[in-house]
């Protein structure tokens, strides 16, 4: 174990929750392991289960990992789902919504919605050297990522329906990824104001 200072070593995790076809519920931790250094600490996917099954899952997954920050697919099902877990707040860890919404230009000038921000994010992480990736299937199915550019010139990811027409197969633990992610400015923001 390494040391860390009080408000570093944040675990942050990424749900995926299955909607369609052969798709599987899938959960992401990454473990901060310096100011700007992270490490995917636990992979982990279920088969599609409704409701409470599900809901249960995430729930104890955070728990085990001790995990800080929590997010969750919030198209779909996974929408009804966040809302049960914030309602019934049996837990002190905190959860958010990961919506893939359609960003303007405006809102940002370089992707067109949150996951393709996510996933270029993770790209500079890798770039740098600032993450370690081990797990093979995780590394499997983010190399199945592409993007192409929208009209404006801005890059979007291709989408989990347009993999399926071409036979790839849904990108699970990729995507809890690309939301564990997601996180990572919010959470570096707070601690530059604390230290």
């Amino acid at each position: 174990e390494y040391a860390k200072r009080e408000g570093y070593g944040l675990r942050l995790t990424g749900f995926d929750v299955a909607r369609m076809g052969n798709d599987r519920c899938a959960a992401v931790c990454i473990q901060q392991i310096g100011a700007l250094l992270w490490k995917v600490c636990h992979t982990e996917q279920w088969e599609k289960k409704l409701g409470d099954y599900t809901i249960g899952r995430i729930q104890s997954i955070a728990s085990a990992l001790n995990s800080t920050h929590n997010i969750v697919d919030e198209d779909g099902l996974g929408g009804p789902m966040l809302d049960v877990i914030n309602a019934n707040k049996k837990s002190e860890f905190a959860y958010k919504g990961f919506r893939n919404v359609g960003l303007s230009y405006k809102d940002n000038s370089y992707f067109g919605n949150p996951r393709t921000a996510a996933a270029f994010k993770l790209k500079e992480l890798v770039e740098k050297g600032h993450i370690s990736l081990t797990d093979e299937v995780l590394c499997q199915e983010l190399a199945t990522l592409k993007f192409k550019y929208m009209t404006d010139g801005r890059r979007i990811l291709v989408s989990k329906e347009d993999m399926r027409k071409e036979g790839i197969a849904s990108p699970n633990l990729a995507d809890a990824c690309l939301y564990a992610i997601s996180l990572i400015n919010e959470v570096q923001q707070q601690q530059d104001k604390q230290y």
